[in-house]
């Protein structure tokens, strides 16, 4: 297929995004049990951003290669012919990186429409009540399905139903508050959206299903350790508040902008266990966590580098260019 220099040059960008993304994506796949571990190893709050960041890792390290090498290889370097042949392999590799674009927008967009609907829905049907020792007021549903959670981006919309404020005791009640104000501190549901636009391997294949629920386990442990504040007796309120709210819920699949008291139920047990008998953490990051934090700045920092002192590397991405092109 012939097509023109622009046309050429978005085929080519979205090409190599999609061999890169799809390699590198691929790497962490295999060393995500590896980095899983060593996440562990932190506070969950380090941990949670360690793997929040491995799981954006493969995007930006894509973009950053077709927009820092790529894109300026191919304005620099190549002769402005007015039609030039492209191949077959090329326009395919163009195609799914489109696709893949394409479709995180798209479930970005509906995510924000589906936690907008929930919001004002709730919102219609609920009436706003203000919890002893609380400043702000929270939204309590008169329906019978359980639910305590945090919706929102941009101002935070605190959702409990009716049912569970009949259940839990004030203490009870006041310590899901507290965790769900540290999911909204914390910036989770603003970070699930930034997963849902991030590009997965292919449209239907997500790839990174290993990272993303260690993420989200740990996002929930920061959210308990901030909610108790090292305090023994808080963490034993937040563990019977769980467990408590767990034996009257039902399973249902929650937004993806919404956090949730019980989200990542399938690590129930541990994180109630986890509430009575592990102590606290310190907060300062590990050494491993900081030597990875060393590790990727270094490596950034070594491609731009490379960028900006050797101008011949453009020159070795051209000719790799011509050879995908063809």
């Amino acid at each position: 297929m012939n097509l023109p220099y622009c046309s050429r040059l978005l085929c080519l960008a979205f090409a190599c995004y999609f061999l890169v993304h799809i390699l590198t994506a691929a790497l962490l796949n295999c060393l995500a049990p590896v980095a899983i571990r060593f996440a562990g190893k932190a506070t969950p709050r380090h941990a949670a951003r360690m793997l929040f960041a491995l799981r954006l890792f493969p995007f930006a390290f894509s973009l950053l290669l077709v927009a820092g090498f790529c894109v300026p290889s191919y304005l620099r370097l190549e002769p402005e012919q007015a039609t030039e042949p492209v191949g077959l392999i090329c326009i395919a590799a163009a195609f799914f990186g489109l696709w893949t674009c394409g479709a995180a927008i798209v479930r970005g967009v509906r995510a924000l429409v589906e936690s907008r609907r929930y919001i004002l829905r709730c919102t219609r049907a609920g009436h706003a009540i203000c919890i002893e020792g609380d400043v702000e007021p929270i939204c309590v549903l008169d329906e019978a399905v359980p639910e305590i959670a945090i919706a929102g981006l941009i101002r935070p919309t605190l959702i409990v139903s009716s049912r569970v404020i009949r259940v839990l005791s004030n203490e009870q009640l006041s310590a899901a508050l507290q965790h769900e104000r540290a999911h909204w501190t914390a910036h989770d549901n603003l970070k699930r959206l930034v997963v849902r636009v991030t590009p997965r391997i292919l449209p239907c294949v997500n790839g990174f299903v290993r990272i993303e629920r260690a993420w989200s386990k740990f996002t929930e442990w920061a959210a308990d350790d901030r909610a108790v504040a090292g305090d023994t007796a808080r963490s034993v309120v937040l563990a019977a508040t769980l467990v408590r709210v767990a034996r009257i819920s039902s399973k249902r699949h929650p937004l993806p902008l919404m956090s949730s008291l019980l989200a990542g139920g399938e690590d129930f047990s541990t994180r109630v266990n986890r509430l009575l008998c592990v102590p606290r953490q310190n907060e300062k990051p590990s050494l491993g966590i900081t030597a990875f934090a060393v590790c990727a700045i270094a490596a950034s920092a070594a491609v731009v580098t490379t960028a900006l002192a050797y101008p011949a590397a453009l020159q070795i991405v051209h000719s790799l260019l011509e050879s995908l092109i063809q």
